[in-house]
């Protein structure tokens, strides 16, 4: 996800003469992430709109040389690591082992520290993703040196629902202590902003000014049949109603709840499949050990935990249904995906799936099993019924990654010109998702 940021960052850049950047913050400051990047997306067509930043990297040539270098010393260490002991027996190596291993994580350390950016007034810090990982201290420096640092925040659930999460104790405090120091804080649904400026609000802590950047979706149809295994494409079909559900395993998307309704359903004789794409995210093992010891697994009940982006858009286009009885959402995407699919969807009735949806779907309580197995069966057993649903599918519009991520490029560069920056040059940042990963820019 926060890659198409900076594939919009790129674009937006290109087109505006500004530098989009990958970087990576700590508390020691700024530094280029352009070379954490897969190679496939080094070779995007805008990428060499970025590379202006060298003008802004201390000695470049030598930074460069220096990350090289260091990178090799690093793994040469870790190598001699692992093969002195088995050349010199097990007990004089160890230590040695042990020294050369601190020695390749210090010199990958400082491979990093070689391209350190230095900041200028009028920046635009753009943090995708991850920037809770930071203590506040990192972005006060940032902020000390007149940049604009914009966070985005794609839920306040770990906050409003604990419970469901595993989270260190300086979550929190890193979470609110940045958003209240930010110079602008982004938010993918309105439902996600009301959350979190109503907990700012009961910390009594400055609620900074606030945008809407919604989540984008990109379409395309599932070309490649041969990457598809056998099993998932023998699952549909067969004259049976195909339901299927998309979204890691964590306690809020609710799956036990399902289980237990949909067993009920085919206790009294329901025939119908129900097909499960996610991977596994935290506090899952439970619901892992229910999903493989289930005596309908791989008979109606099927679990794919590690499907292809190329799986699941098959499973979109072949299936009659899709169901998701979360508790709570920031956002929603497997919706807006089924639904772009034209595929008719049964959802929980929560806030943000209304504001998402609207009148596209069919919603029930995600605490009533009553609830669910009415909206359910009906949409199974109603041929009407699933054909408006389906119709209402068919109607449903959503912006691409390019339209949202030009609105949120062009919002930043309005929140940089509104700055009293007289002299400090035109720029604009964004990041991927490799670590704490905001993003810098430089003047063009």
């Amino acid at each position: 996800m926060t890659l198409e940021y900076l594939r919009a960052g790129y674009r937006f850049g290109h087109s505006e003469k500004l530098s989009v950047v990958p970087v990576t913050v700590t508390e020691r400051g700024i530094f280029d992430a352009r070379h954490k990047l897969p190679a496939w997306f080094r070779q995007c067509p805008d990428f060499d709109a970025s590379l202006r930043i060298k003008d802004r990297i201390t000695d470049y040539r030598n930074a460069r040389l220096k990350r090289i270098f260091g990178s090799i010393g690093a793994a040469l260490s870790l190598v001699a690591a692992d093969i002195l002991p088995l050349a010199w027996g097990k007990t004089k190596p160890r230590r040695l082992a042990e020294k050369l291993r601190a020695r390749s994580k210090a010199r990958r350390e400082a491979s990093q520290l070689a391209l350190k950016i230095d900041p200028k007034p009028g920046d635009v810090l753009f943090m995708p993703a991850w920037w809770h990982d930071n203590p506040p201290s990192a972005y006060a420096s940032l902020l000390a040196a007149r940049m604009i640092v914009v966070p985005l925040v794609h839920d306040a659930l770990p906050l409003t629902m604990p419970h469901h999460y595993q989270l260190p104790v300086w979550f929190r405090a890193h979470f609110l202590t940045t958003l209240s120091m930010a110079s602008h804080v982004m938010h993918v649904s309105r439902q996600t902003r009301e959350d979190v400026e109503a907990i700012m609000m009961a910390e009594n802590l400055k609620i900074p000014e606030g945008s809407i950047a919604y989540n984008g979706y990109n379409f395309s149809p599932s070309s490649n049949r041969r990457a598809i295994r056998d099993g998932l494409s023998a699952r549909f079909g067969g004259g049976r109603i195909n339901i299927i559900m998309v979204g890691s395993l964590e306690p809020k998307k609710n799956y036990q709840f399902v289980l237990d309704s949909c067993e009920r359903l085919w206790r009294a004789g329901a025939t119908f499949n129900l097909l499960i794409f996610g991977r596994k995210a935290w506090m899952y093992q439970d619901l892992v050990k229910t999903l493989n010891t289930h005596p309908r697994r791989n008979g109606q009940l099927f679990w794919f935990s590690d499907a292809s982006d190329v799986e699941l858009q098959f499973a979109y286009e072949n299936a009659d249904l899709c169901l998701s009885a979360s508790l709570a959402e920031g956002f929603g995407l497997p919706v807006v995906e089924a639904l772009a699919h034209k595929l008719p969807v049964v959802i929980s009735d929560i806030p943000v799936y209304r504001e998402i949806a609207a009148a596209s779907a069919c919603y029930f309580d995600p605490t009533s099993e009553a609830s669910f197995t009415s909206a359910l069966t009906k949409a199974m057993n109603e041929p009407e019924f699933l054909a408006e649903l389906r119709a209402k599918a068919e109607n449903f519009r959503w912006k691409s990654w390019e339209e949202c991520g030009d609105e949120v490029f062009r919002k930043l560069k309005s929140l940089h010109d509104g700055q009293n920056l007289a002299g400090s040059g035109r720029d604009i940042a964004s990041g991927p998702e490799i670590g704490p990963v905001p993003a810098i820019s430089a003047p063009a």
